[in-house]
């Protein structure tokens, strides 16, 4: 199966000189780079504010990949958890945004004979997320700061090590990062 995951793109700011249009047409770039995939995963902050063109803009850009037959899944970072009514104007099939405050039943993607179980919730505590049963790969959706729980390299093995779900796919942190526990990667920031 295959799945994207992408973060903070801020949507609606201007920052180091990248104006905020140009911003819409990165997501244009990801998401004909996301051809044939199963899924893109949104980990927070697509939005920094929001105008009507700007939601229209993004409405149609994930529309156009649902139709391709990829699904879209986003949780809100700190800025949309500011705007009002945003997760409500991106509703349509295909798009699954996770507005709880705690992980509530999974989406459940099936493709190619895979199984994925994706969870999310507005910033929590990723260890909080409970590993449900059932067969598939499970993953988290989540716009947390890792390092605010295990900011040490000693601290962040016994973590991975702990966590219940099998990967997390985490925004909030503009750094491209890879966590592995063992040889398997355990956690990702995009960048943004």
């Amino acid at each position: 199966m295959k799945i994207a995951h992408i973060a903070d793109l801020h949507i609606g700011r201007e920052i180091e000189g990248l104006p905020a249009v140009d911003r819409i047409s990165t997501l244009r770039s990801i998401a004909a780079e996301c051809a044939g995939m199963h899924a893109l995963l949104v980990a927070g902050d697509l939005f920094d504010s929001i105008s009507d063109d700007s939601v229209k803009a993004v409405l149609e850009i994930f529309t156009g990949l649902t139709e391709a037959g990829c699904r879209v899944f986003l949780v809100p970072g700190e800025s949309e958890s500011a705007l009002p009514a945003w997760s409500e104007r991106l509703q349509a099939p295909g798009i699954t945004v996770f507005t709880g405050n705690e992980c509530s039943d999974p989406a459940v993607l099936e493709a190619d004979g895979e199984r994925v179980l994706i969870y999310g919730a507005r910033s929590t505590d990723i260890t909080t997320a409970a590993h449900r049963t059932g067969e598939g790969c499970h993953i988290g959706l989540f716009h947390f700061d890792i390092d605010t729980i295990a900011p040490t390299e000693t601290e962040l093995k016994p973590l991975f090590k702990s966590l219940p779900l099998d990967f997390y796919a985490l925004g909030g942190n503009h750094a491209v990062k890879l966590y592995k526990s063992g040889m398997r990667i355990t956690a990702a920031y995009p960048g943004s």
